[in-house]
């Protein structure tokens, strides 16, 4: 029986998906405008737009139409909704005539919808993300054709999401890879040192990794690695925080807006994650796969060396982790270490 406890866990999961893909996407706006545009010419709709739905609002990265629709990121967002739920097609063609949408504001007021038309937009494990839809201010109607092609350019869009996934992911883990993690970094730096916000940046390694694989082989290395990934990654919920794979048996995690005591926290509840997977390692002292971490926090002050000084600190504290027996974080506060 379904319950409601099984529709929070649905809900959770698609929350998740819209979370992983919107950061995926980031700065991919003029390659999902082609299809925007294109979509806007073959319907003769004066809007089309790709929305993720998020659990109170929606998020455009396309909007292609009248600068009127444009400018309210509300702009379909109740019908958006009710795609998704319908689960793969809605089109209404008079939003004034249908008791679902008939009272909504943006019926009633500006800026007047009356038609939509909508398909929902999956991310890679399949999951509902948002839609892609266009609006008018007149009602109207599509004929066969024209949803045959706009379930084309649906296609066309999801294709280009799984392209896009695939290339900021680590196809071991599923965790982000280094580059677009670099990515990730620099434009959090910037952001905390602009508003002058605390920042957590932790190198991670997993100890003796290079006994374990000759010790187990590489097949049980790779499970390992995968994981120290899963435990590290559910140790963190907020939508910023980040976990990526660096290199071999290397991670990095960025948390915004966390002050070194949090920092503290959050890097005790790693090590303790990884030591609770009970992955012996006969060439541990204690006999178990552990990790060791280097933390630096507080507020970035880029006249002192950017991002490249940051990293370079959480290294060094790593180094210092190893070095004091492993199985432990060693933190640096930004501005103290002067």
């Amino acid at each position: 029986m379904f319950t409601p406890e099984h529709a929070r866990i649905a809900d959770d999961a698609r929350l998740d998906a819209v979370r992983w893909i919107g950061e995926a996407i980031l700065n991919m706006d003029a390659s999902f405008d082609r299809v925007t545009r294109l979509l806007s010419h073959l319907t003769g709709a004066p809007l089309a737009a790709f929305s993720l739905v998020g659990l109170e609002k929606q998020f455009l990265p396309s909007v292609f139409g009248v600068e009127e629709l444009e400018e309210n990121d509300d702009v379909g967002d109740a019908f958006s909704r009710a795609c998704i739920e319908a689960g793969d097609v809605l089109v209404v063609r008079d939003a004034m005539i249908d008791f679902r949408f008939a009272d909504s504001p943006m019926v009633i007021g500006a800026p007047y919808i009356r038609f939509y038309a909508g398909m929902t937009v999956r991310a890679p494990n399949g999951q509902p993300v948002g839609t892609l839809f266009v609006v008018d201010t007149k009602p109207r109607q599509l004929e066969d054709g024209d949803l045959a092609a706009f379930a084309d350019l649906r296609a066309q869009l999801e294709e280009m999401i799984l392209l896009r996934t695939l290339s900021v992911r680590d196809p071991g883990t599923g965790l982000y890879n280094r580059r677009y993690f670099e990515e990730l970094l620099e434009r959090e730096y910037r952001r905390s040192a602009r508003n002058s916000t605390p920042l957590t940046y932790m190198s991670v390694d997993i100890d003796r990794f290079g006994s374990y694989n000759d010790e187990c082989g590489a097949v049980a290395g790779e499970h390992a690695i995968k994981a120290v990934s899963a435990a590290l990654q559910e140790c963190f919920g907020r939508g910023g925080d980040v976990v990526a794979r660096i290199g071999g048996a290397t991670f990095a995690i960025l948390l915004p807006d966390t002050d070194p005591k949090g920092a503290e926290l959050m890097a005790e509840r790693c090590r303790a994650a990884v030591e609770d997977l009970d992955l012996a390692h006969d060439g541990a002292p204690d006999g178990l796969l552990t990790i060791s971490l280097g933390v630096v926090a507080g507020v970035p002050v880029p006249e002192l060396g950017g991002v490249e000084a940051l990293v370079r600190l959480a290294d060094d504290a790593l180094g210092r982790a190893k070095a004091g027996g492993r199985d432990r974080a060693e933190h640096v506060i930004l501005g103290a270490e002067r």
